[in-house]
């Protein structure tokens, strides 16, 4: 099974991330020749002719490996996913977040379970993990062991995994589930709620997914408070996108709740008061972008953009 890992470059305003996927590519046990890397980065984002030297060197170092790297018209992380699967050649595909660095064994623990599992409805799901290091920062640790970041406590969750999950920071599907479902929604701007959306279509086909704890990707972002409420506010924007695309789907998001209506795990060592107004001000945060967007985000015959 030939597999296309794919990277698509989102921005970095607070210039927190640290993207160590490529030093990560050579340790990995899978043969080069069973594997492609795709980067896919745009020129509208901060940094790109930085990227493209250092790309260009490494490739140059490691001729051994299969890499292309493509530029994408916006910075819509759904677009350059999209572009991405476009121009992979592999039969499974791999969607990894630049900020995720994948452990050694990576590559092979998606591509075992799609062999013992060759269902063409089943998904690998791999957790996003901070190091040590990061999870000293009080923040990091409540939005990593809450399921705040990702939607789902990777730590705690392999007991209990809700089937419908998906999401693009580490998970494998099939090529032909993943063009068969016509790829992400491109109407999403930013990176949020395009793969939420992709996951709703993907459930509602038969889809199912599985996470693969073998699968890691270290969580490589010094996430901030600041940070996350600007994500909070661009997840309140696509949320209208989605409620446009699904007009099924409930509108009850529970960010939009009073906090203390929400039911929260907290970490035993944390400071509730602290967790509180944590809570508080992200709520806040997407309350903002939702209503700043409006009933009328999505008009009626608004045509998808692409540059494939």
């Amino acid at each position: 099974m030939k597999m296309s890992l794919i990277v698509a470059i989102e921005p970095n305003p607070f210039e927190s991330k640290q993207q160590s996927f490529l030093d990560a590519l050579l340790a990995q046990t899978m043969e080069p020749e069973r594997f492609e890397f795709i980067m896919v980065d745009s020129a509208v984002l901060p940094g790109e002719a930085e990227r493209a030297e250092h790309f260009e060197r490494f490739q140059r170092a490691h001729p051994q490996l299969r890499m292309q790297r493509l530029l994408g018209a916006s910075g819509a992380r759904s677009l350059r996913h999209n572009l991405g699967a476009a121009h992979a050649g592999g039969d499974l595909l791999v969607f990894l977040a630049d900020d995720f660095e994948p452990v050694p064994h990576f590559l092979e623990a998606h591509a075992d379970f799609h062999e013992l599992n060759p269902d063409p409805h089943a998904v690998a799901v791999g957790p996003g993990l901070f190091d040590d290091a990061l999870r000293q920062q009080p923040f990091a640790r409540w939005v990593e062991d809450s399921g705040q970041i990702f939607g789902v406590p990777f730590r705690r969750c392999a007991g209990a995994w809700p089937r419908n999950y998906f999401y693009a920071g580490n998970a494998s599907i099939k090529r032909s589930k993943f063009e068969s479902l016509g790829g992400f929604d491109e109407r999403f701007a930013t990176d949020a709620w395009d793969d939420y959306e992709f996951g709703l279509r993907f459930a509602a086909s038969g889809g199912y997914s599985q996470v693969v704890t073998e699968a890691i990707g270290i969580h490589r972002h010094a996430v901030s408070y600041e940070e996350r409420c600007q994500t909070m506010e661009q997840a309140g924007e696509a949320a209208r996108v989605l409620e446009a695309a699904h007009p099924e789907v409930s509108r009850d998001w529970p960010w939009l709740k009073p906090p203390s209506e929400i039911v929260q795990e907290w970490s035993v060592d944390a400071d509730l008061l602290r967790l509180d107004a944590w809570q508080r001000g992200l709520n806040a945060a997407f309350r903002q972008g939702y209503e700043r967007a409006g009933a009328d985000a999505m008009p009626d015959g608004l045509q998808q953009p692409s540059d494939r």
